[in-house]
């Protein structure tokens, strides 16, 4: 339970709603509120017109306001300068608030608290469920707020900006520890490649058997039918393995779908793509699934010679700085899509060093893919941690 004595809106915050009629003519900037305390912003200048209802409200930096229907999840915050003079819809209440009592910056943070947001859930009327939990201006001057004297408000406010500040810059900095290892993985595995560069031979050379553009049926999201992966599949994962989670379903027999099966050890290009760094990307099918996959027609598969490359290398190799390069040249842009053929990706060059070399590249490949997997998994548990403060010092003051 808090120390501060406990009071309610009402006596600290007074209604002064602004109507405004837009004239036919007029376009009006409109504001929107972000959930769990993320506070106003400019949600869109809407032309005069397609607004049907002409009747607005006007808010005013200061204004303490709210969004009625999901006051639930935190949608409490304090006017801006920048948004000054914009218009809401009767969905928004606004009040004044006693400065001389509440400080504007110790309320900010207060409309952070979680438990604040379980007040106006218990005191909205509805369904939740269908989006009609409502808060409506009565009940909101009920909710409650530890007040302590306007002096610690505002020591309460800096501790917290400051907190923030420094959890700001750890997850800046384990960003940038992240980004960079993952530069310098991929650059060590494009130095690698490159230094066997020397001796390659065209992609189509190296096939155990032709490549295969995937099924174009439209699949279903849902069952029954024979699993196809999706194209993010072939794009999503870092390590450049094949998730086989991700899949629709084909409304076609096993036998029907019978060239497209995959096996461990194919690999996956992505043929089109509004992304270029996707575009001709190569991915890995391993299998572990232990249940078959078929591929879709932005796929294109490629069964190498294990007797001449091994998979993972090609995987590597078509993936570096060394591959993409040659790779773009052949990108061409169709209607907002990059793409590529299987014909062009089979004349892009792949080192052939001995397979002793290619396994020891792979090793290495590797080593580097789990360091950086050790740095974003240390990077998500100091994020998880940080989550954790905040919350944890916001109860010591209101809890």
């Amino acid at each position: 339970m808090s120390r501060w004595p406990t009071v309610e809106f009402g006596e600290v915050m007074t209604p002064n709603r602004r109507p405004y009629l837009l004239g036919d003519d007029e376009d009006a900037n409109l504001v929107g509120m972000r959930l769990y305390a993320h506070g106003p912003f400019h949600r869109e200048l809407k032309p005069a017109g397609q607004i049907r209802k002409k009747s607005h409200f006007v808010i005013r930096e200061g204004d303490v306001i709210y969004n009625k229907l999901f006051a639930w999840k935190g949608t409490f915050g304090i006017v801006p300068p920048e948004l000054d003079g914009m218009f809401v819809s009767d969905k928004f209440p606004t009040y004044a608030l006693d400065d001389s009592r509440v400080d504007p910056s110790y309320l900010r943070w207060y409309f952070r608290y979680p438990e604040i947001w379980e007040q106006a859930r218990r005191l909205s009327t509805g369904s939740a469920a269908l989006s009609k939990l409502t808060l409506n201006p009565p009940k909101f001057i009920e909710l409650t707020m530890p007040l302590p004297p306007i002096e610690e408000q505002r020591r309460v406010a800096e501790k917290l900006n400051r907190l923030q500040q420094r959890m700001t810059h750890a997850r800046r900095d384990a960003h940038l520890v992240d980004k960079q290892v993952g530069v310098l993985a991929t650059a060590e595995v494009g130095r690698m490649i490159e230094c066997v560069a020397g001796t390659h031979e065209p992609l189509g050379d190296l096939l155990a058997e032709p490549s295969r553009n995937g099924l174009s049926t439209r699949p279903s999201d849902t069952p029954p039918g024979v699993p196809i992966l999706r194209i993010s599949a072939a794009t999503s994962r870092a390590d450049a393995v094949v998730d086989e989670a991700d899949v629709k379903y084909l409304p076609l027999s096993r036998l029907d779908a019978d060239a497209y099966w995959l096996q461990p050890g194919d690999l996956l290009a992505c043929r089109f793509n509004g992304n270029l760094g996707y575009v001709g990307r190569f991915s890995r099918y391993v299998g572990l699934s232990k249940e078959s996959r078929v591929y879709p027609d932005k796929l294109i598969r490629f069964r190498v010679d294990a007797t001449r490359v091994r998979p993972e290398f090609v995987c590597l190799a078509m993936n570096s700085r060394y591959g993409r390069e040659q790779i773009e040249r052949f990108c061409q842009t169709t209607a907002g899509n990059i793409g590529i053929s299987a014909r062009n990706l089979k004349t892009v060059g792949v080192p052939t060093p001995s397979l002793d070399v290619q396994s020891a590249m792979i090793r290495r490949a590797l080593l580097l893919q789990e360091l950086v997997t050790a740095v974003r998994t240390r990077r998500a548990q100091v994020a998880t941690t940080l989550d954790a403060v905040m919350p944890a010092v916001m109860s010591e003051f209101w809890g």
